[in-house]
């Protein structure tokens, strides 16, 4: 029989290390909570299934109670009417409801046995589950869709992907839904000014997008896909693409770039299309180079690491990846 050792301090110091930092993991009843929570306050749950690039959204739901059936005289007065108990189906543990997938061709995709990976927010906190479609339902001629009930859910502290502040000196413009300046941006999303006076756009809405590309920005004419095609893009610098509106918040601090008065307009980018994927990388790319560069040239006072000129609400990845790079900037 082998023999079974206690691990030793330092192995127990490297678990902990290997954990993701910022990632909280629940199970049992608190996942219920969790799901009753984002159903009450209609919070969109997304989808990515089978880990297709495009992202389906929804919302938690419950099946309608079923019309009570009016008894007859003639019947037994000790007959037991069928009650109708909300969220029955979550007490069991043994599903979870969704109302139909938006855009509409998702729903034809949701077959039983597909993985899917569902999102959603917490507050702060992005709440994510890896489970399976189970089947479609049609109560009254509605549908729902019928996924695994997850095992646990994993709650997430930090951005999936970076938000880069926009240097003032960097032009980057919306020029739809409105006139505007863009705050901050990553590969799957961006916020931007929006005037307190302007019609305010509903949270989970889908909007167009047009992004005028920065005149300071050096872009190849052609994209190469992975599929060895070479695609000849439009010169007018401008990427229309759609997204949801996700939050609106207060400016706060010292900005430089939007009116005042201003609020921050937070959408998640709809990608469907790798050139427009390709497109948005090269613009984020651009912004991520233009602000590291502004912190290359702080430098880090003597005595400390370059770690100490990263913000420290960013990703341990992120964090790697920018090192290596403001290293390389400060060298040269």
């Amino acid at each position: 029989m082998a023999k079974t050792t206690k691990k030793s301090n330092s192995q127990k110091d490297n678990d902990k290390e290997a954990k993701p930092s910022g990632t909280e993991t629940v199970k049992g009843d608190r996942i219920v909570q969790l799901i009753k929570k984002a159903h009450e306050s209609d919070t969109v749950v997304e989808l990515r299934i089978n880990n297709l690039t495009q992202i389906f959204y929804s919302h938690f739901c419950d099946l309608p109670a079923k019309p009570a059936e009016e008894s007859n005289e003639g019947s037994s007065k000790n007959s037991k009417k069928t009650e109708h108990t909300p969220f029955a189906h979550l007490k069991k543990k043994s599903h979870l409801l969704l109302t139909g997938l938006i855009p509409e061709d998702g729903n034809k995709r949701a077959k039983k046995g597909n993985k899917v990976l569902i999102r959603f927010y917490d507050g702060k906190k992005a709440v994510e589950a890896k489970v399976r479609f189970k089947k479609k339902v049609t109560v009254d001629d509605k549908s729902f869709l019928k996924i695994e009930f997850p095992k646990l859910l994993k709650l997430h502290k930090q951005r999936r992907h970076y938000r880069v502040k926009v240097l003032p000196e960097v032009d980057l413009r919306l020029t739809s839904p409105i006139e505007s300046r863009v705050i901050d941006m990553s590969v799957q999303g961006l916020s931007f000014c929006f005037p307190s006076d302007a019609t305010k756009l509903e949270n989970g809405s889908q909007i167009t997008l047009n992004l005028k590309i920065p005149p300071t920005l050096e872009t190849q004419e052609k994209l190469l896909l992975d599929s060895g095609l070479e695609v000849e893009r439009s010169k007018d610098r401008t990427i229309s693409f759609t997204g949801f509106v996700r939050n609106f918040t207060p400016i706060t601090g010292d900005n430089k770039i939007c009116p005042a008065g201003s609020q921050q307009c937070g959408v998640q980018f709809d990608i469907t299309s790798a050139i427009r994927s390709m497109e948005i990388s090269e613009v984020y790319t651009y912004i991520e180079r233009e602000y590291l560069r502004s912190l290359a040239k702080k430098k880090p006072q003597e005595g400390k690491k370059i770690k100490s000129l990263l913000p420290d609400n960013i990703g341990k990845e992120t964090k790697k990846t920018w090192v290596k790079i403001l290293k390389s900037m400060i060298s040269t």
